[in-house]
């Protein structure tokens, strides 16, 4: 079990910031960067555009900054740091210059998989390429060597993206496949990338042209956005194809079809490209849809193909008898490894200022009214970037609007969700042996990163993570999981 000092440090960081009953004792909110703050050193940060987590609780955040130069004002910072900037020099293409980061991820073993908008030596037809971290993977304008495309098929641009932490990216690419008619053809393409060899190839999961399983027509497109598709460490694929009727597949198996029957009877589906979805490393699914029929209780999430939670329904940990009203304006729905379902809600509370918050199943994580650092967060944000879910379920990065009271600005927050089951599987890892090697990378990296979770004695004397810490682990560690 959690060290019992650690889980009253826990609780008592819980309370501080005003969390709701129901989350209160199990999750710690930090703040990171909030518009006005220094980033990177390059200028005060004066937007959030982009984030990312991962199981260790390291982070990207994407912003902009109000350096005078509107070339660099727009940076990337790894757990606070400067990582990336607009206006950096790239290795390759030789003479080239980052203009501006599309897809924002970061795996668990630290990479990330992306597009980058290049200036600098380049052409309209050469102007974004595929990077594994900072290392060009192949640029625009490139010819494909998948066995997918006909002989002679250029990369013609790029969508969003994902990686697994096998070093393969999933991305919505567009190319000019000469045996599709039209000149601009989209396609899902797994790149399978070498770190070591700075080599890959290339698998097209679906194209244009396609038809799967279950559709009446050819796809015409997919859904392009950061939610609308999903990739997990078996190289699995969860996406919305675009074809006759929109439908939701995972891989070739097809899981909903706008038209078709829902889990809800006498419902159908009436739209699901406005919608998020994910995929798990266990290969669990959810997703959000629109039925047909009553629009009180029209907007829905399934997991695993049967109703998690539905507009209409009780507000979870809500008291006073409120009911969820929406789901955001793009619906983000996540999945952890263990199976936990993250959701934006909003219910019908007549006091506007505690009416929406961040859910993990039917725990209410985070709502506005909170107090963090002494500030009230007075929006939660619930756009296609709005926020996310490491792995593991035990990281969950957002962006919220807070107030001094005077002023309201813009930021971003870490909520760390407590391990209560069993302290020392630091990855939260359910596969046997749970307690293994990678439980001492995690808490090395949680310690690197000074996080509450590696405070494992519990100390509030300065330094509270401190060589204590480790023997506390190690003992944790022997002891084992019940």
């Amino acid at each position: 079990m959690m060290n019992r000092r650690a889980l009253s440090v826990l609780a008592a960081v819980g309370l501080a910031v005003g969390l709701a009953p129901a989350a209160s004792g199990q999750v710690t909110v930090t703040k990171l960067l909030l518009v006005g703050e220094n980033a990177g050193g390059v200028g005060l940060a004066t937007s959030i555009d982009n984030l990312a987590v991962n199981n260790s609780g390291h982070y990207l955040i994407e912003c902009d900054t109000d350096n005078p130069n509107t070339n660099i004002d727009q940076v990337m910072l790894k757990n606070g740091a400067l990582y990336l900037q607009q206006g950096q020099a790239l290795t390759a293409p030789v003479g080239a210059t980052i203009s501006s980061f599309d897809s924002v991820n970061l795996s668990n073993t630290g990479h990330s998989g992306w597009n980058f908008f290049l200036a600098g030596n380049v052409t309209t037809s050469t102007d974004s390429g595929m990077f594994f971290d900072d290392r060009l993977i192949f640029q625009e304008s490139t010819i494909s060597t998948a066995s997918g495309f006909s002989p002679n098929t250029p990369y013609i641009g790029f969508f969003e993206s994902r990686i697994n932490d096998l070093d393969q990216v999933l991305v919505v690419a567009s190319v000019d496949d000469p045996a599709i008619a039209t000149t601009v053809d989209r396609a899902l393409v797994v790149l399978h990338y070498n770190a070591t060899l700075g080599a890959y190839t290339e698998t097209v999961l679906a194209k244009e042209g396609d038809t799967l399983p279950g559709m009446t027509g050819p796809i015409v497109d997919f859904g392009t956005g950061p939610h609308q598709f999903a990739f997990n460490n078996a190289g699995h694929a969860l996406f919305i194809a675009d074809a006759a009727s929109d439908a939701i597949y995972k891989n070739s198996t097809q899981l909903a079809l706008v038209g078709g029957p829902s889990p809800i009877a006498g419902r159908n589906w009436a739209s699901l490209i406005t919608g998020g979805l994910d995929i798990n490393n266990a290969g669990d699914t959810v997703f959000a849809g629109t039925l047909s029929g009553d629009t009180a209780t029209d907007n829905i999430i399934i997991k695993n193909g049967a109703k998690f939670i539905q507009e209409g329904d009780p507000a979870p940990g809500i008291p006073g008898g409120f009911t969820l009203t929406s789901f955001g304006t793009n619906r983000i729905v996540q999945i952890s490894d263990a199976g936990d379902v993250l959701w934006y809600g909003d219910w019908n509370d007549p006091n506007t200022a505690i009416d929406t918050g961040l859910f993990l199943n039917n725990t209410l994580l985070v709502r506005k009214g909170d107090q963090v650092n002494g500030l009230t967060i007075t929006a939660i944000a619930n756009g296609q970037d709005a926020y996310m879910m490491s792995d593991n379920g035990r990281y969950v990065i957002f962006e919220a609007t807070v107030s001094d009271g005077v002023t309201s600005r813009g930021g971003a927050f870490l909520i760390e969700i407590a391990t209560a089951s069993c302290y020392p599987n630091c990855d939260a890892s359910t596969t046997p042996p749970v307690l293994n090697v990678n439980d001492f990378v995690c808490f090395l990296n949680s310690f690197s990163a000074g996080q509450s979770y590696a405070n494992c004695d519990g100390s509030t004397i300065p330094p509270t993570l401190n060589v204590n810490d480790f023997t506390c682990f190690l003992n944790a560690f022997a002891a084992g999981c019940p």
